[in-house]
């Protein structure tokens, strides 16, 4: 038996385990009660491995656009502070996913310089980056 890696105690462990199977519960029941809806925002950490939901979403562009797999490309960005992600439906057209709730232990990202920064001494041992925009184009659009 397999699962995703863990360095805190069997305790906080089963408590992550049980917020990422209510995470998953609910994209199965919101798909189940509209199987049109459209999911644009994923909780990364609910994922056991976050590189296939990356190669998913491709793979959905790809079938949506009916092109080949290869001929598109993945960028990012994160969000600016007051910045608010596009609906589902604009995002859809855009070919945009949304991920959240990424943690730096260690660092903070600092919106002005848009980098990751070193935390002060009194300052919390990490924080949460904000969203992170995921386009997904053609490699001629770029």
């Amino acid at each position: 038996m397999q699962s995703y890696p863990g360095d805190t105690n069997l305790v906080s462990y089963m408590d992550n385990l049980k917020e990422r199977m209510r995470y998953i519960r609910g994209l199965f029941e919101k798909v189940r009660d509209n199987p049109l809806i459209l999911i644009r925002r994923f909780w990364f950490p609910g994922f056991f491995n976050q590189k296939n939901l990356l190669t998913t979403l491709v793979q959905d562009v790809a079938r949506r656009q009916n092109v080949s797999f290869e001929s598109l490309m993945m960028t990012y960005r994160i969000l600016d502070e007051k910045e608010k992600p596009l609906t589902d439906l604009q995002a859809e057209k855009k070919s945009i996913y949304y991920v959240t709730g990424l943690y730096l232990f260690g660092a903070k990202w600092n919106h002005q310089s848009k980098a990751i920064v070193e935390l002060f001494p009194e300052e919390p041992l990490g924080s949460i980056i904000p969203f992170i925009e995921v386009k997904i184009r053609t490699v001629d659009q770029i």
